[in-house]
């Protein structure tokens, strides 16, 4: 599927978004952190991080590892320092259906073209989180899913050996390995606890990082 097929499933709101990172692409945005990925970093507050750079929220709600392809070459051309992807989960929901294989090859190749172009960028993955089944369950997302796609994560960084991983499933699971009950709103999206949550354990990570 080209760009243009891709952009044209975008609902209107994921278009406003992408084309708000494609302006902000048309300049250079060097020493900045690059977020990139769907909702869950979105909706994430950057304030929240003890980073002294500018960071750049590429979030896009819905997005799918294929939506992130739209706006790759906008992130490439702001020549951040740092980019870290959240992706995933969306596209284990009924519209889409990919596999953990399609999702960790998409990485693959996005992390390889940043690569080739900005050969100084640190580039990190954070790994799915987990849900809460008894609300959010499909028939291709489940935690057993998620926990395996977040495991072939892992596994680029023995592939790609200047990539970091970071195992948000075991952060924001529970005994059962649900999503902690205290930490969301509906089964999928974090609260303002949640998001506390992750920016302590990112900007834990990030001082080595």
């Amino acid at each position: 599927m080209n760009q243009r097929e891709l952009q044209d499933r975008c609902e209107a709101y994921q278009v406003d978004k992408i084309m708000q990172i494609q302006a902000w692409g048309e300049q250079a945005h060097e020493g900045s952190f690059v977020l990139l990925g769907d909702s869950l970093i979105n909706r994430f507050d950057e304030h929240l991080l003890d980073i002294n750079k500018e960071v750049i929220n590429c979030g896009i709600d819905g997005a799918t590892s294929q939506t992130l392809y739209l706006v790759l070459d906008s992130v490439i051309r702001m020549k951040p320092d740092k980019i870290i992807f959240l992706i995933g989960t969306n596209d284990l929901d009924d519209a889409h259906e990919f596999d953990c294989l399609d999702i960790t090859f998409a990485l693959y190749n996005m992390i390889s073209s940043i690569s080739r172009q900005l050969r100084a960028v640190k580039i990190g993955i954070m790994t799915p989180l987990p849900i809460d089944e008894s609300r959010q369950k499909t028939r291709a997302r489940n935690n057993r899913t998620l926990k395996m796609l977040g495991n072939e994560m892992m596994a680029l960084k023995d592939e790609l050996n200047h990539v970091e991983v970071l195992d948000l499933f075991a952060l924001f699971s529970d005994a059962q390995g649900s999503l902690i009950d205290e930490m969301t709103t509906d089964g999928l999206h974090l609260n303002a606890q949640g998001y506390e949550r992750l920016a302590n354990r990112l900007n834990e990570w990030l001082v080595s990082f």
